[in-house]
């Protein structure tokens, strides 16, 4: 049932999302740009997960030129509205020169990242933006991302963890209010789902007071190694009302599955109390695993 209505949420957001995701573009842009720099060839398989409106696959299309491009989805009208450059779209008509005639038009599937439909060591690589925070068994999951890969392939993932919308856990305990946020995993959660198909580790940071910043590189990979950064980002909203208009316009407002619908009356009474502009933690862990 969550699943359902996660999937119902993002695709509501789908007509404006591109407008107010200004945070999930940033994240799209340092991870395309950490993949690049360690995938320079072209020729390569990609599987997409929790693509949303094409975000990270406008970045990693021109400069890939990939042999197969597998978009995916939970929600259908996501799948639906996104864009990248026409040159690589099955309706444009621009041939598709800077590729080399290499570049083939992404495949658009509506698919549970979880369940991905693909047979073992089918692809060179599995990316994702932003979406493994929505997985719901994340210790099976994320491994069985792994065996889609071929030898020598990588999964490269960003997702936010543990450190995000602290600021909002805070006001909301002193309230005695329920935050409504959905659980997120450790770094080190993350590094231990992971490195059941890798040995040695590197973790690094990144600290940012505004949006934007922290935007470094993940280390060199190993085959065998889980390696990543952790990016902390500040982004002030012009009010703690205006954060949470922002998370359903994006369709990121679907609470944690033992939430309890908050008395309105005293949740507006906090939200008056609060300061503006109202500052929003958001830490994401950006990184990347070879097989």
């Amino acid at each position: 049932m969550r699943k359902t209505a996660v999937a119902h949420n993002f695709g509501r957001a789908s007509p404006h999302y591109d407008a107010q995701a200004s945070l999930q573009a940033v994240v799209a842009q340092q991870l395309a740009r950490a993949i690049l720099a360690s995938h320079p060839a072209s020729g390569l398989s990609v599987l997409e997960i929790g693509g949303g409106t094409g975000g990270l696959t406008r970045h990693l299309l021109p400069a890939f030129c990939p042999s197969m491009y597998l978009f995916s989805d939970l929600s259908w009208p996501m799948v639906r509205r996104a864009q990248w450059p026409p040159e690589h779209d099955a309706l444009g008509e621009t041939p598709q020169e800077n590729c080399g005639g290499i570049g083939l038009s992404p495949h658009r599937l509506v698919m549970d990242g979880e369940q991905a439909a693909l047979p073992p060591a089918s692809v060179d690589l599995v990316v994702s933006s932003l979406a493994v925070q929505w997985f719901t068994q994340p210790a099976i999951s994320l491994p069985g991302l792994l065996r889609l890969l071929k030898p020598g392939g990588q999964l490269w993932i960003s997702t936010l963890v543990q450190g995000s919308f602290d600021q909002w856990r805070r006001d909301c305990d002193q309230a005695a209010l329920p935050t409504g946020i959905i659980p997120l995993l450790s770094e080190g959660q993350l590094v231990d789902m992971l490195s059941g198909h890798a040995f040695p580790t590197e973790v690094s940071q990144a600290e940012g007071q505004v949006l934007g910043q922290g935007a470094g590189q993940v280390p060199p990979q190993q085959k065998g190694q889980v390696s990543g950064q952790l990016h902390k980002m500040l982004r002030p909203y012009p009010s703690a009302l205006a954060f949470l208009q922002n998370l359903r316009a994006i369709g990121a407002h679907h609470p944690a599955a033992d939430h309890r619908p908050v008395n309105a009356g005293r949740l507006r009474r906090l939200l008056t109390t609060l300061p503006t502009p109202y500052p929003v933690d958001y830490h994401v862990w950006i990184g990347c695993v070879t097989v």
